[in-house]
């Protein structure tokens, strides 16, 4: 090439440079692999846990630019996508998603079953899309907060109730089979407390 002729080469910034850099330590999957078998990256030898939960495209990417990609559709999603409950819903269930895939193959191998780590993926995303959304913006504020007060105690209580009626049997659906029993003494003797508390304030 000529002294004094310039690249046409495009150049790239500082920033994405050191982006892809970064993207390069992601683990690859191996072949053999049917599935990532965790959420952490190599730095520096060392793994270390991504912040926050990684979605499927992005544990699945294999090149840099693919990684990239992926990482700004899951910004943009989570930026525009979650405008209204439903969308919240589906965002963080989709957040869920690859833990909750892992422990499913995990029980499979193990032949083992866990309906309370069941409960709590089915029905943590809608709790969890209602206190992010939070309260409604109307002309009546505190009528707001009241309806989101009463949407989130309702799905807390139904979860509580469905976990409870996993110690009905001596040995419980999860992996401890005494799990739940062994800790459903204390709430047995707060609920006798109340039905006393509520008895006494009867009679008066």
């Amino acid at each position: 090439r000529m002294r004094g002729a310039r690249s046409t080469r495009p150049q790239r910034s500082r920033r994405s440079t050191s982006a892809l850099a970064a993207l390069e330590t992601w683990p690859q999957p191996r072949p053999s692999q049917r599935r990532p078998c965790c959420t952490s990256r190599c730095i520096s030898g060392k793994r270390e846990p991504l912040n926050g939960f990684v979605d499927d495209s992005i544990m699945y990417a294999t090149t840099p630019s693919e990684k990239l990609r992926a990482l700004l559709a899951d910004a943009r999603r989570d930026a525009e996508g979650a405008t209204d409950y439903v969308s919240r819903v589906e965002q963080v269930s989709r957040r869920f998603q690859p833990a909750h895939r892992e422990v499913i193959n995990r029980q499979r191998d193990c032949r083992m079953r866990s309906d309370f780590l069941g409960k709590l993926y089915e029905r943590l995303p809608e709790l969890v899309a209602n206190l992010q959304q939070g309260p409604a913006q109307t002309d009546d504020p505190a009528s707001d907060l009241e309806t989101l007060e009463a949407d989130v105690a309702e799905q807390t209580f139904a979860l509580i109730e469905e976990i409870l009626d996993l110690g009905l049997t001596k040995q419980g659906r999860t992996y401890d089979g005494q799990l739940v029993q062994d800790r459903l003494q204390p709430i047995l003797e707060l609920s006798e407390l109340i039905r006393l508390s509520k008895s006494q304030e009867g009679e008066t």
